[in-house]
């Protein structure tokens, strides 16, 4: 693709690197070591660093800019990923150098390159690139006019599935992600045809879980193929995701950790990730370990991440898990405050899972069903299995709480109607963990009702299923919950 669009040195240099490498990493790599060694074209210099963000590869970028490699046309992805990585890039230091890029760019389709793949990331780290309307305005212009641009498509399509996707309409998402596949494939742009098939995945596993695993094999096996590390690592951190999901955390959070290491290696941020890892750890209580990795958020004060609101949102949970609910409450607010200014519905529901789960502790246990109540009306049209499980379980821990002694001496089966979904919901979805902490709370029900014959059954059917490696955490909430019990 890019070929037509350069000059005869850069041109011949692609051609003669892409004969000697294997697949398109190692090429990306001999691409930044030949340049790295001797005098390049600057548009030559710009590709360097462009196909090493194009594979997520950051640790070839440092060492293009080591070697004062990073061209006035490659400054913005620079400044990006210096802003995805923490540090203070200010929007008024960023507009003038894309500005500054722009003007020197030698023809259409070299702007459009740029500023595409720029704009993707950029939008999650500056709010200001929603509003900046004219250029992609003028883009989507060009690239209608001109034949020549109809590569860029893709891009355009993936900024609209994007947009639906932060109001959550996730049926139009995903049509506009399987137009932007379809563009991809068009023009064999093999990296983006990785990307849009995970971008797919990702929100598919939520409602067809068959589906999305075959989605994460193929693109699996073509990231293999041209050795994108990234995507291979993403590929299995997401099928730990789904095993999260099913209530199988020891294994998830092994697969995220994993995945961290290797975006370490590539040079790349893991502040989401180790957020992630918080959230798998704050939903078995362990709030010691998800406030040792949610606290990356106070590395990143001067940062508008988006996605920030989630990590704050964990910080705060990990607090709540750890007893230190005046800390837990700016945390809170502040995750509120930036959700809010994104106007990602999905960021704004998280803030309010918190929230509920922070009423519950406090007792506050109206305000706190209100909470979970709206989350899982949110999810109703098209599920989340994590937030569902979340709010069902708090819901019914509220629903055992509440129960009056009239209602314990009747002896009923279940607390109420909330642990009759959760049930539900853990067989329907095929949720072991989640099942078997169904039966801890039911446990917790026999218990205060008298019958500790039934509540000890039903901890040795949760203790065998806490034998599986992947949920040897069971084990350790029963203690929790039922130290006397378990120790007898």
């Amino acid at each position: 693709m890019c070929c037509p669009h350069v000059d005869a040195t850069t041109r011949a240099t692609l051609l003669s690197i892409m004969e000697e490498a294997d697949n398109y990493a190692d090429f990306t790599e001999r691409l930044c070591e030949r340049v790295c060694a001797e005098e390049s074209p600057p548009l030559l210099e710009y590709l360097a660093v462009f196909f090493a963000f194009h594979v997520e590869w950051y640790a070839l970028i440092d060492r293009l800019h080591s070697c004062g490699k990073v061209s006035h046309l490659a400054k913005p992805i620079w400044l990006l990923v210096r802003g995805r990585r923490g540090e203070s890039i200010r929007w008024d230091e960023m507009k003038p150098a894309m500005q500054s890029a722009l003007s020197i760019s030698p023809n259409d389709w070299i702007t459009c390159h740029l500023y595409l793949a720029w704009r993707f990331k950029a939008e999650i780290l500056y709010p200001d690139a929603d509003v900046d309307i004219r250029p992609i305005d003028a883009i989507a212009a060009n690239v209608n006019e001109n034949s020549d641009l109809e590569f860029f498509n893709a891009y355009l399509l993936q900024f609209e599935a994007l947009g639906y996707l932060r109001e959550y309409k996730v049926t139009e998402a995903l049509a506009k992600l399987e137009q932007a596949l379809a563009v991809a494939r068009k023009f064999d742009d093999q990296i983006l045809v990785v990307d849009y098939l995970l971008d797919l995945a990702s929100n598919i596993k939520h409602t067809d879980a068959q589906k999305g695993l075959q989605l994460f094999a193929q693109l699996k096996e073509i990231a293999g193929e041209l050795g994108y590390r990234d995507r291979i690592g993403y590929a299995n951190q997401q099928l730990g995701h789904m095993k999260g999901i099913r209530g199988e955390m020891d294994a998830a959070i092994e697969s995220q950790i994993e995945y961290k290491k290797i975006r370490e290696s590539l040079g790349l941020p893991t502040e989401y990730l180790s957020s992630v890892i918080a959230f798998l750890y704050n939903q078995i209580g362990n709030g010691t370990k998800a406030y040792e990795y949610a606290k990356i958020v106070l590395d990143f004060e001067d940062s508008v991440l988006r996605h920030l609101s989630y990590t704050r949102v964990q910080l705060c949970w990990a607090l709540i898990n750890l007893g230190r609910f005046d800390e837990a409450k700016p945390e809170l607010a502040a995750a509120q405050t930036i959700a809010n200014k994104s106007g990602d519905s999905n960021q704004i529901m998280w803030v309010r899972l918190v929230e509920g789960i922070l009423d519950k502790e406090e007792g506050r246990f109206e305000s706190a069903i209100d909470c979970f109540d709206e989350v899982l009306s949110f999810t109703a049209e098209y599920p989340i299995p994590i937030f569902q499980s979340m709010c069902l379980l708090n819901l019914t821990e509220i629903e055992i709480e509440m129960l009056i002694d009239a209602s314990l001496k009747e002896g009923s089966e279940i607390s109420g109607p909330w642990m009759k979904r959760l049930f539900d919901h853990a067989e329907k979805n095929d949720l072991p963990g989640i099942a078997a902490r169904a039966k801890l709370l039911k446990a917790e029900l026999y218990s205060r009702q008298g019958r500790s014959r039934e509540a000890k059954k039903l901890l040795k059917e949760v203790h065998k299923t806490s034998k599986n490696p992947s949920m040897r955490y069971l084990q350790d909430i029963a203690v929790s919950m039922f130290p006397e019990i378990i120790s007898s």
